[in-house]
């Protein structure tokens, strides 16, 4: 499988051999071989005039996304459940990728989701969690992508889309849509190492600059974190 990871951010490509990871505690923020999948902290994605946070880690994402997407049939980007402020942290991450906002299509509700064929879009972007930031992914809207799960797996494992998601801590069932289930531990804290493998993913960003209030959570299992390789580490 491919996957990326991270309680603040977290790409996660879902396609490829399973990496083998430790026993301990998984990351806040991981990368695997794929097409990549983003969870995030709020301090990094706030949106413009802050797009050297984190060392400009989410504008490095999501144009590595789109770059590396294997549906190079389509420009078009699909962003589901997002409003207000979590658009507008979007639509900044899109300038920073020197994306244009054009190319971005947004669903609102299970219907418009459910008639939407994910092969249309070269990323799928998910936001952060209504519990966490103004605008963001209901609960009821997070249940409904869940029921879509097959759908979003072939889209990242056979069609090799990229997928970016952002922390969903609060869901009744946080990253439930997964196409494998993840042990996620809710807690907030301030301290993450970056790890050998953060420059395959951003080379500014650093254990230094991913320091801030707050990283959402992290994962303990399965054993090898369904195939995402650290990026970041937590000390907890």
């Amino acid at each position: 499988m491919r996957a990326w990871a991270t309680g603040l951010f977290q790409p996660i490509r879902l396609r490829g051999k399973a990496t083998p990871g430790p026993d301990t505690l998984a990351p806040s923020a991981c990368e695997a071989r794929g097409t990549p999948l983003a969870l995030t902290r709020w301090q990094c994605a706030r949106p413009l005039p802050h797009p050297s946070r984190c060392g400009g880690l989410y504008g490095t994402v999501l144009s590595r996304a789109y770059n590396m997407s294997a549906l190079t049939n389509t420009t078009r980007i699909l962003v589901i459940g997002a409003t207000s402020t979590a658009l507008n942290s979007f639509n900044s991450w899109l300038d920073q990728a020197r994306l244009a906002r054009t190319l971005v299509d947004v669903v609102l509700n299970e219907t418009a989701l459910n008639a939407t064929s994910f092969g249309n879009y070269r990323v799928i972007h998910v936001p952060s969690s209504s519990f966490q930031t103004s605008g963001g992914l209901s609960n009821a809207m997070s249940n409904s992508l869940m029921r879509r799960r097959a759908f979003l797996s072939d889209y990242v494992n056979v069609l090799g889309g990229s997928l970016i998601v952002l922390t969903q801590d609060g869901q009744s069932n946080p990253y439930g849509f997964f196409p494998s289930p993840l042990v996620y531990v809710r807690t907030d804290y301030i301290n993450v190492t970056a790890s050998v493998n953060m420059p395959q993913i951003s080379a500014p960003t650093d254990s230094v600059n991913l320091d801030h209030n707050a990283w959402h959570g992290y994962f303990t299992g399965p054993r090898d974190f369904a195939g995402i390789m650290q990026v970041l580490v937590s000390p907890l």
